[in-house]
């Protein structure tokens, strides 16, 4: 595959700033399940805490989303999300005060969705950027562009990742990080080691779910790369630490009891079929039905792909990961998402089959033989289908109805297979 050779951060860095826009562009904001994630930080940059005592009159609204313990409440979900947009919710609180507005004011009224939407399209936008960055070093400019487009605004990282400071964007910003530090890792350099397991280990404090990420690069790393498996762990405790010293001083005990139950229920034996099919085919949750350009993932381990192609360590670990996080997400209890738009819970694969991608895009042509240009015709219509989908996810408020009318879709999770009604087509008939 053809190697960059233009200046990539300068690319990356126009490419990080069009998707930005973009993203800001979307009307819908989501402040459901990450409703206390800035009034958490606004909490550890005013206070120098992180319970969310003083948003007593918010708990209504997101009853779901507040633990007490130790005399305290405390956003339910892990703190990772929270602690990473502290930096952010900083400059926010200094740059409102130059306009003579108070951010912990406003916040203590209701969610900030303006701050909400700019911290989670920077991020998600950071993770498309990222992306780009390892694919622009292995695909020539048109190809790169074509691939973290449709990963930018073909998939739930527009959709969903964007449209709130859900746990998605942020997981797929650090697998977007460690795939590329990998890379010098396997190198031998053992500072780009160090941080694979920060960023690494940093997923685990953001999802329980991105255990199997700090197993897998650790397992990728002893094989490929063992003189640097020391450096990988270190990196992977320090990266975990926020998340253990949190649960200690707010439940007093090394795992919250979010992590207890969600870990209980992924890692059980079950082979939920019903789930797994709807997270890939069904009308109103099926990842190949709101991103149907994905389903070419799967060409990269045909024959004519392998053979011009060899499968390297990484992709393969990629692929067991994103099997994984598929399997994982069907045995949770709401594996639908909640009141989502499409496959959520999905978001965080997204990086794994884009890079399974990069053979597929390598091929595409319209100057050979008619089986390479129908394949290529195909993935590009797949393509605008998907962003298509996605723009009316973000553009639509018939599709957030969905979720509530005719019965709620947490009452009824068998709505999902319903094609007389699939989620992405509400209000355009």
């Amino acid at each position: 595959m053809e190697t960059a050779r233009a200046p990539v951060w300068l690319e990356a860095g126009l490419f990080f700033f069009a998707v930005f826009c973009f993203y800001l562009a979307g009307p819908r904001v989501d402040a459901g399940d990450p409703h206390f994630v800035i009034p958490t930080a606004v909490s550890i940059v005013r206070h120098g805490d992180a319970d969310i005592d003083e948003y007593r009159g918010q708990f209504p609204q997101a009853y779901w989303a507040v633990a007490k313990a130790r005399g305290h409440f405390w956003n339910v979900y892990p703190p990772g999300v929270p602690l990473l947009v502290v930096p952010m919710v900083g400059v926010a609180d200094k740059a409102y005060a130059v306009f003579g507005r108070d951010l912990e004011a406003m916040t203590l009224q209701g969610p900030p969705l303006v701050l909400e939407l700019v911290c989670s399209s920077f991020i998600t936008a950071l993770a498309a950027g990222l992306l780009f960055v390892y694919l622009r070093a292995r695909l020539p400019l048109d190809r790169a562009l074509l691939l973290a487009g449709l990963f930018a605004a073909g998939t739930a990282a527009y959709s969903s990742a964007s449209r709130g400071l859900y746990q998605h964007g942020p997981s797929m910003l650090l697998l977007a990080c460690a795939i590329l530090l990998y890379e010098r890792a396997v190198r031998g350099e053992w500072p780009a080691a160090l941080w694979l397991g920060v960023c690494a280990g940093y997923t685990y404090t953001i999802r329980p779910a991105n255990l199997i990420v700090v197993v897998g690069f650790a397992v990728l790393v002893f094989f490929t790369a063992r003189r640097r498996v020391a450096a990988y762990v270190v990196g992977a405790l320090a990266g975990a630490a926020p998340l253990f010293v949190f649960n200690l001083g707010a439940f007093g005990s090394w795992l919250s009891p979010y992590y207890e139950a969600t870990e209980a229920t992924i890692w059980s034996f079950a082979v939920p079929v019903g789930p797994l099919s709807a997270l890939l085919v069904s009308p109103s949750r099926g990842l190949f039905v709101f991103s149907p350009f994905l389903l070419f993932a799967g060409a990269r381990f045909l024959p004519y792909f392998r053979r011009r192609y060899p499968v390297a360590p990484l992709e393969i670990l990629l692929a067991v990961l994103a099997v994984a996080w598929w399997f994982g997400t069907s045995r949770w209890r709401m594996w639908w998402g909640g009141a989502s738009y499409g496959p959520r819970l999905l978001c965080d694969l997204l990086p794994c089959l884009m890079v399974l991608l990069v053979p597929v895009a390598a091929e595409l042509t319209l100057e050979a033989g008619w089986k390479r240009r129908s394949f290529t015709v195909l993935f590009v219509v797949a393509g605008v289908v998907s962003v298509a989908i996605q723009l009316r996810g973000v553009n639509s408020p018939s599709t957030s109805e969905w979720n509530r009318t005719a019965v709620p879709i947490d009452q009824a999770p068998e709505r999902v297979w319903d094609w007389r009604d699939p989620q992405f087509l509400r209000g355009a008939r």
